[in-house]
């Protein structure tokens, strides 16, 4: 790996500095505390560029960096794919892919933990049923690759999320989606400034249910979009041969932006951070 060609040190609270990387031409931005110990390697176009950029306050500088980084990077990448069985109990396999400061609490949560305790952080993480009895296994990628993603698998059955009535069966949904934390913290009330958005940010949820083939969702095909300067989210549902998907995304756009936005900018956090979503409906035999 070639030296160091930069350093970059800041003044604020987190105390890091952070180095440009070659190795076989490729560019890699390295994040280092002052015992400098490695914290987090990662390819330039997967990187969330607040790792390296801090909000602005005037009691700390800001970081100086002469390095351009890339535009509109993925924070977080939910998938939750689900299979109703014959016996109307669900499978589901939840994955979470994150970079940048996410990817550094969580590998820092994981190291700290015993390997026989690392399923409750991926339960807290993955798994929203909070029946503790629910078996769960997990699966980590990229815990020591710093140079790469974290990727963090959870797998379990599911028996109680479905509802029948008459000729109809409801899935619950929300039921097997994962809280987020992304977009925390923002409060629409009494707001007095403009928003300033620091680097674009996005996250992307992709739910998948597979049911059987005799079943027939309703309201297969929905499209939602909440959208303003500051931020935008789409949502979209679609049903095709027996298999339904939920795909949504969430950015953050970088700039300063009118106080009128806050609304908005708020919704977009809640559906992120504590998703609401309608009940499933198929129609089944009785």
């Amino acid at each position: 790996m070639a030296p160091f060609d930069s350093v970059y040190r800041g003044g604020n609270y987190f105390n890091m500095c952070a180095s440009l990387v070659e190795d076989n031409g490729r560019h890699y931005i390295a994040m280092f505390t002052d015992d400098d110990v490695p914290i987090n390697l990662t390819y330039k176009s997967q990187l969330h560029q607040p790792m390296l950029i801090c909000d602005r306050d005037d009691e700390w500088p800001n970081f100086i960096l002469d390095v351009k980084l890339e535009n509109d990077t993925l924070l977080d990448q939910d998938s939750i794919d689900c299979t109703i069985r014959p016996d109307r109990s669900i499978h589901v396999v939840t994955q979470r892919v994150t970079t940048g400061y996410n990817a550094m609490d969580l590998r820092k949560s994981l190291r700290e933990s015993k390997p026989e305790d690392r399923v409750n952080v991926i339960r807290k993480l993955l798994v929203s049923n909070e029946d503790e009895n629910t078996n769960v296994a997990i699966r980590i990628e990229g815990l020591d690759s710093v140079h790469l993603p974290l990727r963090v698998t959870a797998e379990y059955d599911l028996p109680s999320s479905l509802a029948s009535s008459g000729s109809e069966t409801v899935l619950k949904i929300a039921s097997v989606v994962p809280r987020s934390e992304l977009f925390e913290n923002v409060d629409s009330t009494n707001r007095l400034y403009p928003i300033v958005i620091y680097s674009n940010q996005r996250m992307s949820r992709r739910i998948t249910v597979r049911y059987p083939s005799e079943w027939t969702a309703q309201q297969s095909d929905v499209t939602s979009e909440i959208s303003c300067a500051a931020a935008s989210f789409t949502h979209r549902q679609t049903s095709v041969n027996g298999a339904l998907t939920i795909q949504e995304t969430a950015k953050l756009h970088v700039g300063q932006h009118p106080t009128s936005d806050i609304g908005k900018v708020a919704q977009i956090a809640q559906q992120v951070n504590r998703p609401v979503f309608r009940d499933i409906v198929f129609a089944t035999q009785p």
